[in-house]
């Protein structure tokens, strides 16, 4: 048995030295053809199907590695976004800061700017502003935003804050006059929220849409020239004596950030 598997190993050594030999001496070269050329097509598909695989698992990691720069990309945008949009609000704060500063001093007025702190949810015509009466404020005191433009007043003072009445809060009223060419008297009083009622203008008086409204002085505390609004439409009225009107505040009190009281001169 041992003799058998020594000769086998024999044998194949043999075998092994002269294919070696013959493939040196290049006897081999048709037979080696022959079976590269018969193993060509298994070993493409073999490659193809490799590289197939290949491509597949790569495919998958890039669109990984891309998912996760687009993620990173996309917060990195975020990020400037809301840099960029808070240097805006720094800005446009300032550039409006500068304006009430030189209103202010134009007018030569005695007046506290101030930021609002909050807007009640079940009061949506009031506001509450930093300010109270350790600064001076009084209830009655009218408060400005835009260089000028009468939006409410000051209707309940703590010591550190204050409440703001819109003049589109239904218990709101206010003396005006309208720039025609009597200037016209009457009144502006909040619409339920909806927006400025003008009523008691003589009737016969000149009142059409486009005329300015302003305070008109008669209050104490309430100078006149502080512009309100427009007239947008002149209402029927069974009032022989007034007329009455819509009138359009002269700013979105929705985006009022800071305001401007005016203290008593």
């Amino acid at each position: 048995m041992l003799k058998r598997k020594k000769s086998k190993v024999i044998i194949i050594t043999v075998v092994i030295v002269l294919l070696l030999f013959f493939h040196y001496l290049n006897w081999l070269k048709p037979v080696e053809r022959g079976v590269l050329f018969v193993l060509e097509p298994v070993q493409t598909s073999i490659y193809g199907a490799s590289a197939s695989v290949y491509q597949y698992f790569a495919n998958i990691f890039h669109s990984q590695n891309l998912s996760v720069e687009n993620e990173v990309l996309r917060q990195e945008v975020i990020r400037l976004r809301l840099n960029q949009l808070a240097f805006e609000s720094v800005q446009q704060e300032n550039d409006y800061l500068r304006r009430e500063l030189d209103f202010i001093e134009t007018k030569n007025y005695q007046a506290i700017i101030t930021k609002i702190i909050s807007k009640p949810r079940q009061q949506n015509e009031m506001l509450i502003i930093d300010h109270g009466s350790a600064d001076g404020l009084v209830e009655g005191l009218p408060v400005l935003a835009e260089a000028g433009v009468l939006v409410g007043k000051i209707s309940e003072v703590m010591a550190d804050r204050a409440y703001v009445s819109l003049l589109t809060h239904a218990r709101s009223s206010v003396a005006v006059a309208v720039n025609n060419f009597k200037n016209s008297q009457g009144i502006v009083q909040g619409n339920l929220g909806l927006g400025l009622i003008l009523d008691l203008v003589p009737l016969g008086e000149e009142l059409s849409p486009g005329l300015l409204v302003f305070s008109s002085g008669l209050e104490d505390m309430i100078p006149n020239k502080y512009l309100i609004g427009e007239v947008t439409a002149v209402l029927e009225n069974n009032n022989d004596l007034y007329q009455k009107a819509e009138v359009i505040p002269a700013i979105d009190y929705g985006s009022l950030k800071i305001l401007t009281v005016i203290l008593p001169q």
